[in-house]
This record gives C-alpha cells, sequence and structure tokens, in this order.
C-alpha cells in the first residue's frame, strides 16, 4: 500500500518547523504503508524517519508576492501540482491513498478532485490553520473577505469533505465545527516534540515534586510577544505583586515596549532560543502562564504540563480542552486581569493545589498524547 501527501508548505522561512510537523506525521505510517510520495515546494533534504521509504518530488516554487504577480504565481504553483500529482498517480498505479496535511481549500480541492479522477481514497488532515477550518472555527474571519469569495470557499470546503473518504482533526475543540461529518472523522492530536526526553534529561521525576516557596516566585510565558497572547494582561496582572517575576521567551512587535517600561527585576526576556534551553528554563520556573485570546491545540502547553509545571491559562474551549479548570490547571476569563491575579497569588501561598493540578496535567497530557495509540488510530484509517 502507498500513499501521495500534498503539501502546501512552501515559505522557505518556515521549512524546520514544518519539517518537524512532517517527520512527526510521517512517523506514525508503519506497516502496512510502504511507501509515502511528498508533493511540495520544500527541499527534498529533510532528516525524515525511516519507518517508511519515502519518495520527495518537487513542483514549482511559489513564494508570496503583492498585486497580480502573487495571483499568477500561485496560479502556476497549483497546477505545477496538479500536473505533477496526475502524473505520479499514472506511473504509480499502486497508489492506494490521497492525503492532504492541513486542509488549504485550493490543495484540497485538487486532492479531492484527483481522488475522483483516479478513484483513489482521500484522507484530509484539518488544522485549525487551514483555510476550511477557519472559516468554521472563527467566525470573526466572515467579514473579512467578500460574499462571492466566501461562498466560493465555502462550496470548495463541502466539495473537499463530502469526498473525504476520512477526516482527521487536530483536537475534539474542533468537533463542533465538522458536525455533519463526525461518522468519518477521528481526532488524532498534533504531536509535540519528544519532551519526555527532555523531561529524563532534566531529571522530572515519576510524581509531582513539592517546592519550598521561594523568595521570588518565577512566572514564564513562551510565544508571541503581541497582543492577541494577553501580554498586556499578565505584565498587568503581576505588576503590583511583590516578588513575582516573569521570564518571556519568544519574540514580537511588544518587547521593546515591555523593556523599556519595566525594570528586570519584574520581567526578563530571553528572545528565541533552543528548544532545549526552553525545557531547562521550565524546570527552573514555578509557574507557566498562557493568557491569550484565542489559541489552536497549543504545543507549548503540552511541554509544561510534561514537565510538571503549575498552569495557568485563559478559559477558551481550545485550552480548557486541554487542562479542564482545577482538574489540570487554573483556568482565567481573557483579558481579566484580576482572576489572572488572583491565580498567581494562589499560585504562591497555595503549593498543595499546584502540585496536584501539575500532576493531573501531566497524566491527563501523556494519555491523550501517546504515540502508540496515536499510531494505532492512524493506522485503523490507513487499512
Amino acid at each position: 500500500m502507498e500513499v501521495l501527501l500534498l503539501s502546501q508548505k512552501t515559505d522557505p522561512k518556515h521549512f524546520n518547523r514544518f519539517s518537524e510537523k512532517y517527520r512527526k506525521y510521517v512517523g506514525l505510517f508503519s506497516t502496512p504503508i510502504e511507501k509515502v510520495y511528498i508533493l511540495s515546494s520544500l527541499p527534498a533534504d529533510w532528516e525524515l524517519p525511516n519507518a517508511v521509504p519515502l519518495e520527495f518530488i518537487q513542483v514549482s516554487n511559489w513564494r508570496p508576492e503583492t498585486g497580480i504577480n502573487a495571483l499568477l504565481q500561485y496560479a502556476r504553483y497549483i497546477l505545477s501540482l496538479f500536473v505533477t500529482a496526475s502524473r505520479t498517480l499514472l506511473k504509480q498505479r499502486q497508489i492506494k491513498y490521497i492525503t492532504h496535511y492541513s486542509g488549504h481549500v485550493t490543495v484540497g480541492f485538487i486532492a479531492a478532485f484527483l481522488s475522483i479522477l483516479f478513484r483513489k481514497s482521500l484522507i484530509i488532515r484539518l488544522t485549525e490553520y487551514s483555510d476550511v477550518s477557519m472559516l468554521n472555527v472563527s467566525s470573526q474571519y466572515s467579514g473579512i473577505v467578500t460574499k462571492t469569495f466566501q461562498r466560493a470557499i465555502q462550496w470548495s470546503e463541502k466539495f473537499v469533505l463530502s469526498h473525504a473518504t476520512h477526516i482527521i482533526l487536530l483536537s475534539d475543540f474542533m468537533k463542533p465545527a465538522f458536525t455533519s461529518y463526525l461518522h468519518k472523522a477521528t481526532v488524532i492530536p498534533q504531536l509535540s516534540d519528544n519532551v519526555l526526553r527532555y523531561a529524563k534529561a532534566y531529571g522530572i521525576s515519576e510524581t509531582a515534586q513539592s517546592q519550598d516557596p521561594a523568595e521570588i516566585f518565577e512566572l514564564l510565558f513562551v510565544g508571541r510577544l503581541n497582543v492577541e497572547k494577553g501580554v498586556f494582561v499578565l505584565v498587568e496582572a503581576i505588576a503590583a505583586l511583590p516578588n513575582v517575576r516573569c521570564t518571556f521567551i519568544g519574540e514580537g512587535p511588544l518587547r521593546a515596549e515591555l523593556e523599556q517600561a519595566y525594570p528586570a527585576s519584574k520581567l526578563q526576556f530571553l528572545g528565541n532560543i533552543p528548544h532545549t534551553e526552553v525545557f531547562a528554563t521550565m524546570q527552573r520556573s514555578d509557574a507557566f502562564c498562557l493568557p491569550s485570546y484565542a489559541e489552536s491545540l497549543s504545543n507549548v502547553l503540552i511541554e509544561a504540563a510534561m514537565m510538571r509545571l503549575p498552569i495557568i491559562a485563559s478559559n477558551i474551549s481550545s485550552l480548557s480542552s486541554q487542562v479542564p479548570h482545577l482538574e489540570c490547571a487554573y483556568l482565567c476569563d481573557p483579558g481579566d486581569v484580576e482572576q489572572f491575579r488572583t491565580a498567581i497569588e494562589l499560585f504562591q501561598q497555595d503549593r498543595t493545589l499546584t502540585n496536584r493540578l501539575a500532576s493531573n496535567a501531566f497524566i491527563k497530557t501523556q494519555r491523550l498524547f501517546d504515540q502508540d495509540q496515536m499510531q494505532a488510530d492512524m493506522m485503523a484509517i490507513y487499512s
């Protein structure tokens, strides 16, 4: 059995990140998958897993521009993808499945059309940031596009999902947006990095550790420093709290403003650092805070949970499905500075509570992201 995987990953700035995602995704394949053909304009020199033989097939490159040139380049890219995929299917008749990774409407439409033309099974894997799921999950985007374009997108979405043999969703959070297709949908979460390997390397034990209250309570934020991530909410929450300092990992447009407004004794900025250093910083921290106004499935939240770091986060559906309130984390209304301040004070004072939440989050996350189960779910689809 062989699989044709169509991709729309083209931006060289994201090569490493998408390479990691494809390693995880393809790494879920095992027998009876014999070979995977990947069609993309990304470079072919990734360190992909050896679980199955892979053949990388290059298509015409496309780089985002403005105006008519962007439209022409994208049309050329889509045509190249269609022609290259058709040639591959004609040549490799043993291919049984056509797969599209993230549900972009244009590439998903090509995948669906090819599945009909060549009578192949179609597997669509949706993420919160695909064109298809963004229209469903976030109605706020409906005002941005014209009615004509929106109707075209919705028609394409219906065409793709109706012809899909199976749909893979990233999280339970997406289910309400795809109620008409749940009969052929399976939730297989996005794999995080192998945080257990880092946890063992940094000596995290199998049970939550009680910590004596330190002179300074160390909070940690990991993410882009922008308004959407709730950075101002976090900063305002700790501004009046004595003996609380927050370390920020990541870059963004708010960094310079925050560095000028607050002393280093209150806010520490590490910028973008290697992943190993992120985990080392997690180990030194007392709690992790994610005050975002909107999130998809949060990898950094998974990582914090696997490092047994107590979590304070926004009470939004995508996060509450990962770490329920007062079971695995303390959740606050997005933008509510007072609630976040109360949560931080509570975490300072009650280490029994924080250890219980951290332990529960670790157990739930370990169960949810069990790679053996994800592989079994994947192979149930490709069988």
